[in-house]
């Protein structure tokens, strides 16, 4: 809840802890959701940023993603959780046996999943003309990771647009 984590924050509470506490009581709240039989099973990824003055905040769990485009460079911020990503951690895949794996979407962390929900949160300073892009599986599985450069020099609301149009087009298989 939105109000709860500004409160807990105006309290002067760090953020890290604030979102922390955030994430681990939503992953609470789905579990206790899913124990309806016609719930069973729910979930998502999560990736969030909160700014404040010259730092940001990122947290993020699951497959979802965080880019930043700084002074001309386009650079993913997040790591997936997913089976395929741990696989070619461990040097089980390679980064082309990765690629098109059939599992590159069985997520390892998630809201929702029993177990470890702790997000990875990174703080991050910011320069002028940062631009950050959050978007999901939906969008990044349609458009190459060397074709974000163009859009994300364009006003954000065009570049989102277009960026859905293109993903559209090229059969988005999600959200």
């Amino acid at each position: 809840d939105a109000a709860e984590i500004l409160a807990k924050r105006q309290s002067g509470r760090d953020i890290s802890f604030v979102v922390r506490e955030a994430v681990i009581s939503a992953n609470n709240r789905i579990l206790e959701e899913g124990k309806d039989k016609s719930k069973s099973g729910m979930g998502t990824t999560f990736s969030a940023i909160f700014f404040r003055g010259d730092v940001a905040t990122m947290v993020h769990l699951g497959d979802s993603r965080v880019y930043r485009r700084r002074k001309g460079k386009t650079q993913r911020l997040t790591e997936d959780h997913t089976w395929v990503r741990e696989a070619v951690k461990v040097g089980q895949l390679t980064e082309a046996q990765a690629e098109n794996h059939p599992k590159s979407s069985m997520l390892t962390r998630a809201l929702g999943m029993p177990g470890d929900c702790s997000p990875d949160m990174d703080i991050l300073p910011l320069e002028t003309a940062d631009v950050f892009l959050l978007c999901s599986d939906g969008l990044y599985a349609c458009v190459r990771e060397d074709e974000l450069d163009s859009y994300m020099d364009q006003d954000p609301k065009s570049a989102v647009s277009s960026l859905i149009a293109l993903a559209k087009e090229r059969g988005a298989p999600d959200n």
